[in-house]
């Protein structure tokens, strides 16, 4: 029998210790021992928490999932389902006046089960309108939405609706592009030399990632749109001042399932995008204008983002086809290597 209640203080070491085996290798690292939570026991065993935080900004309490998790070896039993369900219910007992989490782009078994709980997966100028500038600003920074590339923001308010995010596939491709441009600008002013050069070569590899992910798309039946992510600005802007790490934006198909043949269609968009850098860093390394330096250099890097499919480097691609074919992930992981020994 799934029971879900609070946990206490003496279990906090245990919630972790789940939390840890449940995430990935880097993302355990930052799982902390929880103040407050809400547990998941199977049979007396702890099997699945939420890790619970309140922001309180302008008269407003904000309950923000830190964390939740599932025991691998538990998954598939309907858990999750009550653990979030409770959860959602317990905050709203608290006196929360919303509530808020960041999920991963293609974290479908998590994105689903807030959507299920009347969340939406919305907008920073949403989250403004819901809550106020200096509430949200507020969450943007004391939680790691900052930081957190390739996630996306879910909100619940009480008693109001929330508009979901409007995916427009023309205008997030143009988004994407824009603020990428800007989170490249302050290097400008850093006296990053030949900036023209190096922006244009930045620009043309993420143009070019867009379209051939799309030509990736072509060959499945899905319909497929473009979202840029909401998550990870601070952090872009802070590496782009040395080097260059783009927010994330990809092609999303309407339905997600959890099959084989949804995994492949998902890989291929992502292995030809993974070609297109591939292609133009070879081509680039054999041409002399510095602006080919550039080029080489930026696709380098976007390579090793590729070849990581750990978190935060996993939402660039490489998880995608890691998945779906870990055969054409280990083709193309030593290609990629192979490349960036001879640069």
């Amino acid at each position: 029998m799934i029971v879900v209640r609070k946990m206490e203080p003496s279990e906090a070491s245990a919630v972790k210790k789940v939390g840890q085996r449940a995430f990935g290798i880097v993302e355990s690292l930052f799982v902390t021992r929880p103040k407050e939570a809400m547990i998941a026991l199977l049979d007396d065993k702890i099997v699945g928490g939420i890790i619970i935080k309140y922001i309180v900004s302008d008269g407003k309490k904000i309950g923000y999932y830190d964390g939740a998790f599932i025991d691998s070896d538990y998954q598939g039993l309907g858990i999750g389902n009550k653990l979030y369900a409770e959860t959602t219910k317990y905050l709203w007992e608290q006196g929360c006046d919303a509530l808020c989490a960041l999920v991963k782009d293609d974290n479908v078994g998590s994105w689903k089960l807030f959507l299920n709980n009347g969340f939406s997966q919305t907008s920073i100028k949403e989250g403004i309108h819901q809550l106020g500038l200096g509430t949200m600003l507020k969450t943007y920074f004391t939680t790691p939405f900052f930081i957190a590339n390739g996630m996306e923001f879910y909100l619940a308010v009480k008693y109001q609706s929330v508009q979901s995010k409007v995916c427009k596939t023309g205008s997030q491709i143009a988004l994407y592009l824009l603020v990428n441009f800007l989170l490249m600008l302050p290097t400008l002013f850093m006296g990053r030399s030949n900036f023209g050069l190096f922006i244009s070569a930045y620009m043309v590899l993420l143009i070019g990632g867009v379209l051939f992910s799309y030509i990736g798309t072509l060959f499945s039946k899905r319909q497929w749109y473009f979202r840029m992510n909401s998550g990870g600005a601070a952090l872009a802007a802070f590496i782009n001042l040395s080097g260059a790490f783009p927010m994330i934006g990809s092609w999303y198909p309407e339905k997600y399932e959890n099959t084989q043949a949804f995994k492949k269609d998902m890989g291929i968009s992502a292995l030809w995008e993974w070609l297109f850098v591939l292609g133009v860093t070879f081509i680039a390394l054999l041409l002399e204008p510095l602006y080919f330096r550039y080029m080489a250099q930026i696709g380098g890097v976007f390579l090793i983002f590729r070849i990581l499919i750990f978190y935060p480097f996993e939402s660039f691609g490489g998880r995608r086809v890691y998945l779906w074919n870990k055969g054409w992930y280990g083709v193309l992981t030593v290609l990629s290597i192979l490349l960036l020994m001879f640069s």
